[in-house]
């Protein structure tokens, strides 16, 4: 789909270009479970810097793909491993609630350690389980505040209470409003994209998203449309 299709689709073609403006609301978009698949990966680097790119530690590409990102100007984040419900494999540096609040507090000092100084906030991989434990939680993020600005609750269940600790540690935070790529349902990356304009609110949103071949295209295709539309701020700006 072109730029125009795209405006179309929304309604907005007739708009005046000073009410297309008024409309921008804020964005941070997110890119998530970077450090594995190195094409998709590297990909990433490619995009707008306005995009903020979340690497898993100690994969085979994190280190070089932090420095990479860091060197495109893209702000960086860790995409920390957590423990999901099912006990899903979380991949290595990952916090499950058998653990210590010392090797808590291990893990985490070394995924940030891993991407060597250039990650500016956190969120969560998975971590269904572990974002539900008040105790974890509070592991996790008085563990962090030393070596980050802020903390993003991906929300992979109704029950996490990590916002709430978060805020205790007196880290800056926010929570994800749309999962742009959820493959449990079977909306396009643009129709999920566009729900957002039907839903504008004052306060910034929080979209995340993956390393997907729809994805990346159109990230990277319809900028222009993206900026026309939303203004798109790192997540740390849109963090409180």
């Amino acid at each position: 789909m072109n730029r125009r299709d795209l405006i179309k689709a929304t309604g907005l073609l007739g708009l005046p270009l000073p009410t297309l403006a008024a409309l921008r609301p804020t964005i941070a978009i997110i890119m998530d479970d970077l450090g594995y698949r190195q094409s998709a990966s590297y990909a990433a680097l490619e995009l707008n810097k306005a995009v903020t790119l979340a690497i898993l530690p100690h994969t085979q590409h994190s280190e070089a793909l932090a420095t990479g990102a860091s060197a495109f100007e893209h702000e960086v984040m860790l995409h920390l491993p957590m423990q999901a419900q099912n006990n899903k494999f979380m991949g290595p540096g990952g916090l499950s609630l058998d653990m210590a609040p010392t090797s808590i507090r291990g893990n985490v000092i070394a995924g940030f350690e891993n991407l060597g100084g250039h990650a500016r906030g956190f969120n969560n991989h998975m971590g269904s389980a572990l974002t539900a434990s008040e105790a974890h939680m509070r592991w996790v993020m008085d563990a962090a505040k030393p070596h980050c600005d802020y903390f993003i609750d991906s929300i992979t269940t109704s029950e996490s209470v990590a916002l709430d600790a978060a805020k205790a540690a007196g880290l800056a935070c926010a929570r994800r409003d749309l999962f742009l790529d959820d493959a449990t349902d079977e909306l396009s990356v643009i129709e999920r994209f566009e729900t957002l304009l039907l839903r504008q609110r004052e306060t910034p949103q929080v979209v995340i998203c993956h390393p997907r071949e729809e994805t990346l295209d159109f990230l990277g295709r319809q900028w222009a449309w993206i900026e026309d539309h939303y203004e798109v701020v790192p997540a740390s700006k849109v963090t409180a």
